[in-house]
């Protein structure tokens, strides 16, 4: 197996701003199928020597992304589950399978999100931060009034969704995030994404989302997240370590007296969060405490803590 196809993924993923959770679990899923089409491996002990490790890098790629890492460890137990009753010829055939099909649900599991979620906002106002594409599919359902969208600093996120959304005619308001305070009081109801479900139900996403539902709270306004469950971690807010990236991103000519933090993300805690709203419906903290007990078993084949 190359080595150098594992670090370029590894690489491409890790330096992505570009997309979300969603897209990026996905293509990190597409270079697992591509290692494993490629792989060269004599035996079924060698094969699964060089999954794992090509799925071990795979899946902290970006450790904040929650859906990165399980959908990726939910791939290796399933392989190495079934590395006991197969050839390696038929294990990479069912690895590849389980990988499309994987990919699949993935997708409609947004599809249903959205639909779901197009209840909420039918015909509201609705306010939202930074850019998630399942948010996006959400308000397109709907016949939203206009969506207010701030920009997601330091890279602007916030900009990409605006254009998006002008792209299927949808009125569109863009403000500055230091603007989220003045603006809720103008929506009906607040629609973000997430990064990762923790255990009590706290999500993480970008920097500026816990303003947000402050604000919302504040105000009386209905703050939903819309998610896949495969975002669910099975850690709580003190094992949590927020990403963060460089200070040139805010900027770039300070004196080098001024530390810069550009802090990535942050967490809302479930008190903020009217409803969690997720493929298999709007989903309650003990419900998210079983599914997280699963997906630490998918942990366990790629030995993550």
């Amino acid at each position: 197996m190359k080595k150098s196809l594992i670090n370029e993924a590894v690489k491409r993923i890790s330096l992505d701003r570009e997309h979300g959770a969603a897209q990026l679990a996905k293509e990190a899923l597409k270079a697992l199928k591509l290692i494993i089409e490629m792989d060269k491996s004599k035996n079924l002990t060698e094969f699964l020597i060089n999954v794992e490790e090509a799925g071990f890098k795979l899946a902290n790629a970006r450790p904040s992304m929650a859906s990165l890492m399980n959908l990726i460890s939910k791939t290796i137990y399933l392989i190495k589950e079934r590395s006991n009753a197969l050839s390696l010829k038929e294990l990479k055939k069912f690895a590849i399978s389980k990988i499309n099909e994987i990919i699949f649900e993935s997708e409609n599991a947004v599809n249903k999100i959205a639909e779901l979620a197009s209840k909420f906002i039918k015909e509201k106002t609705v306010i939202t931060h930074s850019f998630s594409s399942t948010v996006i599919e959400a308000i397109k359902k709907s016949s939203v009034k206009k969506v207010i969208v701030s920009e997601g600093r330091p890279l602007f996120e916030g900009r990409k969704t605006a254009i998006q959304l002008s792209k299927f005619n949808i009125p569109t308001i863009l403000i500055t995030d230091a603007a989220l305070g003045f603006f809720i009081s103008k929506s009906e109801a607040a629609l973000v994404g997430c990064d990762s479900i923790l255990i009590d139900g706290s999500i993480v996403n970008k920097v500026g989302t816990y303003l947000l539902a402050l604000a919302a709270k504040d105000n009386n306004i209905p703050f939903y997240v819309v998610s896949e469950t495969s975002k669910i971690i099975p850690k709580n807010i003190n094992e949590i370590k927020l990403e963060t990236l460089s200070g040139k991103e805010i900027a770039k000519k300070l004196p080098k007296k001024i530390k810069v933090e550009n802090l990535y993300f942050d967490i809302t805690k479930p008190n903020l969060i009217t409803a969690l709203i997720t493929e298999e419906g709007i989903i309650k903290p003990e419900e998210i405490k079983i599914k997280a007990q699963e997906i630490l078993k998918h942990y366990n084949a790629l030995k993550i803590n």
